[in-house]
């Protein structure tokens, strides 16, 4: 658990920034706020088992996706190792479901 204090620090945004934040999570039930044990004033932020199933149907789809970005920018980038990052980030998101997909200008397998 953290408290909402060392979250905006780590985030690096503004407590009102992350109170908003809060609001919204405790609302959809992805997070909890806890009374501190060490400070009577204080909350900490827990994660709820919803959370945790929200952070889980995620990853999956998130590491797949950085999947097919590598394999992609192996592709764009074979022989030339000074292709612009940029490209990449132009590229569409839907196309990167499948590592055979191309750049562009660059030979399909």
């Amino acid at each position: 658990m953290l408290s909402p204090t060392q979250l905006y620090e780590s985030a690096m945004i503004s407590s009102g920034g992350m109170t908003n934040r809060l609001d919204r999570l405790e609302c959809a039930g992805l997070v909890e706020r806890r009374p501190d044990p060490k400070d009577r004033r204080g909350k900490q932020i827990a994660i709820t088992t919803g959370g945790k199933r929200a952070i889980d149907d995620l990853i999956g789809p998130m590491v797949a996706a950085r999947r097919a970005i590598d394999l992609r920018a192996d592709a764009v980038g074979a022989g030339d190792s000074q292709r612009p990052a940029q490209e990449i980030a132009h590229w569409p998101l839907g196309t990167l479901s499948s590592p055979a997909v191309t750049s562009p200008g660059v030979k399909g397998s």
